[in-house]
């Protein structure tokens, strides 16, 4: 609705994503190729587990497909235990890290979702 602290408040987030880091490359590119580079390494061991149809990562998004549709009220439930936020959605599981996060960040979040699959799947 135009509010200018909301607006200058987004301008700067937008400003923070797209400065330039050391190399002259927009800082938010860097970060997701890194998260996508977490993600993959926390995720594969996923790969041919009981239960798992999928797993995919295509940058900062990590997804485990499920073979049944899991219980989103337990698996959300269970979440905060395993110190970290997921989202079921009927197959899927699946996580956006935040771009500021760090490879241990990524990794209780990979561990939280093999945790689910193990659990759940």
């Amino acid at each position: 609705m135009g509010n200018p602290l909301a607006c200058a408040v987004a301008c700067e987030s937008i400003n923070l994503l797209t400065r330039e880091d050391d190399t002259g490359e927009m800082w938010f590119r860097g970060r997701t190729r890194k998260l996508e580079r977490w993600l993959n390494n926390g995720l594969e061991g996923l790969r041919g587990k009981e239960g798992v149809e999928d797993v995919r990562v295509r940058g900062g998004i990590g997804v485990v497909q499920m073979k049944e549709g899991l219980d989103s009220a337990e698996v959300t439930k269970r979440c905060p235990e395993l110190g970290a936020w997921l989202r079921p959605f009927g197959k899927l599981l699946y996580t956006m890290p935040c771009y500021v996060s760090e490879e241990e960040d990524v990794q209780i979040i990979t561990k939280a979702m093999g945790s689910i699959v193990e659990e759940f799947g």
